[in-house]
């Protein structure tokens, strides 16, 4: 299975990244929405990890546009956790959401819920 992680904090996404690898999963790194757009138009990613707050935009209007792109299931790995967050969250078309800090546990269990719906619908 194939993740592209979007998160400006490159250690972060570092350690994640090492963490799903040793589960099995190839992952790619993305820091900014530019990136994440390039990235994405040349790796067949299955999900989408991606942190709402980057440094050149939004996740929410990123997933938009990368939904343009091919339609994939994303997680968004968040701060913010007010119910009008969690309210926009869900209009943006994210499958679903952490609440950080996440353990590395969660986020594989995340990306196993969508992508086991996805394949269900499909």
């Amino acid at each position: 299975m194939r993740v592209l992680v979007i998160e400006d904090q490159v250690d972060s996404a570092e350690f994640l990244t090492l963490y799903l690898n040793r589960m099995g999963f190839e992952v790619r790194i993305a820091t900014t929405c530019e990136e994440a757009k390039q990235v994405f138009a040349d790796y067949l990613a299955d999900v989408c990890v991606m942190d709402l707050g980057l440094p050149d935009g939004n996740g929410c209007d990123l997933l938009h546009e990368l939904i343009n792109v091919r339609d994939v299931p994303a997680i968004a790995v968040t701060g913010r956790s007010t119910p009008d967050d969690i309210k926009l969250i869900s209009e943006c078309g994210f499958k679903t959401w952490l609440i950080k800090p996440v353990a590395p546990e969660e986020i594989v269990a995340a990306i196993r819920q969508v992508c086991t719906i996805k394949r269900l619908i499909v």
